[in-house]
């Protein structure tokens, strides 16, 4: 099936509900604002250290989250979640029966020359993604074990195609760089003194 994100629009349009995921750095939160725009539905970020042992923690459980955000956007709503990439199989039965699962690809190189100019994922989000994953993967696909040895993102899209995927209910998988077109999408030799995160030319701060 195609990756590119004009050819899925039409079937991305019969959502209300739609998770932007992938691996760190690989476009999630410019395409999650893209399809915000779009389908005209409540752009959220949806970023914590999520707790892999209670999912109705108060402060970092997944399951109250999306309890909490159903009940304020009853509407529909398009989520920023890459860090919710590892769990999501654990939800799928309940929080992401009806939820559409946007997975954006990105060349490797271009996802690691992000993590130089981004600290916090070298420093924070790395240190997240490698406690979840020595958890969730033994317990949940122990046959990927060795998956804990590779790169992390390099795993991430290895941990989806392979394990996750498969037992997804709905799931479309984009080409970060498909959006080019797009008026909010900024090419990428205007964007060479980005700041981390930064997807508008006007931005400031975090969004």
């Amino acid at each position: 099936m195609s990756r590119n994100y004009f050819d899925n629009l039409e079937y991305m349009r019969q959502f209300k509900k739609i998770v932007v995921t992938g691996a760190h750095g690989a476009g999630n939160k410019i395409t999650a604002k893209i399809l915000s725009e779009d389908l005209g539905l409540k752009y959220l970020r949806c970023e914590e250290p999520w707790d892999s042992e209670d999912y109705w923690s108060q402060s970092e459980g997944l399951k109250r989250r999306y309890y909490n955000i159903n009940l304020k956007y009853p509407d529909g709503w398009v989520l920023f979640s890459p860090s919710q990439c590892s769990h999501m199989h654990r939800l799928r039965d309940e929080e992401l029966k009806d939820v559409l699962i946007v997975f954006v690809y990105k060349d490797l190189k271009s996802i690691k020359e992000y993590w130089v100019r981004n600290p916090f994922i070298r420093n924070s989000t790395h240190l997240y993604e490698s406690r979840v994953r020595g958890q969730i993967i033994p317990e949940d696909f122990p046959e990927y074990k060795h998956l804990l040895k590779w790169e992390l993102e390099e795993a991430t899209y290895e941990l989806w195609e392979k394990c996750q995927k498969p037992l997804m209910n709905h799931t479309v998988e984009i080409e970060h760089s498909s959006l080019n077109g797009h008026p909010l999408f900024i090419p990428k030799d205007r964007r060479s003194d980005f700041k981390s995160w930064q997807t508008f030319e006007s931005q400031k701060g975090h969004n």
